[in-house]
């Protein structure tokens, strides 16, 4: 029971960390115009923790290059968000 508890208030945590995430983007990047349903999948290799994953369709002025640039700024913070305490 324990297990599954923890499982979910990590997946509770991650979910609060995705919807930080995109209010984010919808400030810094974009207008979203479609946000695709949330799925927890398994990880493959090492980690033992699962993953939420989605995709968005975003309306932003840049290029697709400045685009990945400014995203890629903003995911150190976001993966220091959810790192497992330890």
């Amino acid at each position: 029971m324990r297990q599954q508890l923890g499982r979910a208030a990590h997946v509770l945590a991650v979910g609060r960390v995705l919807d930080q995430a995109l209010d984010r983007i919808a400030r810094e990047i974009g207008t979203i115009l479609f946000r695709a349903s949330v799925h927890e999948t398994a990880p493959i290799g090492a980690a033992d923790q699962s993953f939420l994953n989605t995709a968005v369709l975003v309306n932003s002025p840049w290029e697709p290059a400045e685009l990945m640039r400014r995203l890629a700024l903003a995911r150190p913070a976001a993966e220091q968000a959810i790192a497992p305490p330890g």
